[in-house]
């Protein structure tokens, strides 16, 4: 490209200029020759086809020319003075950028600028008289076009496939076709996030579940749970289930709910797997948002309790709440769109029913002694019928 000296250079273009309009006689007639044929700039970033390259994130910067890149002056020949490099669709905006660097010695003559707004690298160079190599210029931008290279420097890419153009320009105003270059994009996908326990120590929540608990059950998860996908912005699915051997102690009394009001998530308890299953796609936000309101519930299982007779004769017979003492384990899965997924635990320490009370008054406490065994109550009446015992006489 630059081996002819400028004089070389010249007289070629003079001579093809007078070829073009001498007029030639052949067998007597009077002919004008053809034309020259005229031909816009040719740049490419690999020969004639278009460039596939694939970037992962986070990677360094990804080199886009070949060893096969090219600059090619138009016909008739005019230095190229000037390049732009596009990313046609930047989908993650000032995150992706572009970038070239000017070769050694020809900083003065060769510059390079890189607009963040509309994602576009320009490269600009000048001839000087002095040259003893004309069109020096275009050599200098095909050297700075080679070192071209893309960059993502964010996370949580947009995976949809770039495309990166680039076009030259000559001193005559020619412009080139734009040659093409695509970039797959592509991430090692991260699993979700999920800390039941919020800021303390270790990731597994833990709870105690009373008989005072019973009508609204225990959240599964602190105040202050972390939950979120820092590379997804949809998740698939979630489920919470009950990882201990065989049934629930308290059977159908216990079981796990879940408030997925204003959501697409749809929630279903099993009480087979003992497991509830969120499902259906919705965002991070949404399914984070409905971990949080997980609750363990344990309606305690109503034992029938024989306490002391009645008065005329007949068993007092009370109801009793019953709750199996011990400790539910808990996993939740949450699964994101890729198909990761993370697990935490919550356990749930189910205490004994200590209920006190009257038993006039709760059917849910096993009725006392009420005469402390001096006489009985009537049936219907909390009057007791007391046998009084006089005390005991010294014998003189």
């Amino acid at each position: 490209m630059g081996s002819k000296t400028r004089a070389q250079r010249s007289l070629t273009r003079a001579l093809a200029l007078t070829l073009g309009v001498v007029a030639v006689t052949l067998c007597g007639t009077s002919m004008r020759a053809s034309a020259v044929t005229v031909a816009p700039p040719v740049v490419t970033f690999q020969s004639a086809v278009a460039r596939r390259v694939t970037y992962l994130e986070g990677d360094a910067a990804l080199t886009l020319a070949t060893s096969s890149t090219t600059v090619t002056e138009g016909t008739p020949a005019s230095a190229i003075v000037s390049a732009s490099v596009k990313i046609v669709n930047a989908m993650d905006g000032a995150k992706e950028v572009l970038a070239a660097t000017v070769p050694i010695g020809d900083e003065g003559r060769t510059t390079v600028t890189y607009d963040a707004t509309t994602w576009t690298l320009s490269v600009r160079s000048e001839n000087y008289a002095s040259d003893e190599v004309e069109s020096y210029s275009t050599t200098s931008i095909l050297n700075t076009l080679k070192t071209l290279t893309y960059v993502h420097n964010g996370e949580n890419i947009a995976m949809t496939p770039r495309g990166v153009t680039a076009i030259v320009t000559d001193a005559s105003g020619r412009m080139s076709a734009p040659a093409l270059a695509t970039i797959k994009m592509s991430r090692t996908n991260a699993a979700p996030v999920l800390d039941l326990n919020g800021p303390r120590d270790g990731q597994t929540y833990s709870v105690v579940l009373t008989e005072k608990e019973r009508m609204i059950g225990v959240r599964l998860t602190d105040v202050e749970y972390a939950c979120g996908d820092d590379d997804d912005v949809v998740l698939a699915s979630a489920a919470i289930a009950n990882v201990d051997v065989g049934s629930l102690p308290d059977g159908a009394a216990e079981y796990i709910s879940a408030d997925t009001t204003g959501t697409s998530i749809a929630s279903a308890w099993d009480s087979t797997q003992k497991r509830l299953l969120l499902s259906n796609y919705d965002s991070v936000t949404n399914y984070c948002k409905v971990i949080g309101t997980i609750r363990y519930h344990n309606e305690g299982s109503v034992e029938q309790v024989t306490g002391s007779q009645y008065e005329g004769g007949g068993d007092q017979v009370s109801n009793n709440l019953k709750f199996t003492a011990g400790i539910r384990a808990f996993n939740f899965t949450l699964t994101d769109s890729s198909g990761n997924s993370v697990t935490a635990t919550a356990n749930v320490d189910v205490q004994e029913s200590s209920r006190v009370g009257d038993a006039l008054y709760d059917e849910l406490i096993t009725d006392p002694l009420f005469c402390n065994n001096n006489g009985k109550r009537g049936k219907n009446s909390s009057v007791c019928n007391c046998t009084i015992i006089p005390p005991a006489v010294e014998s003189e």
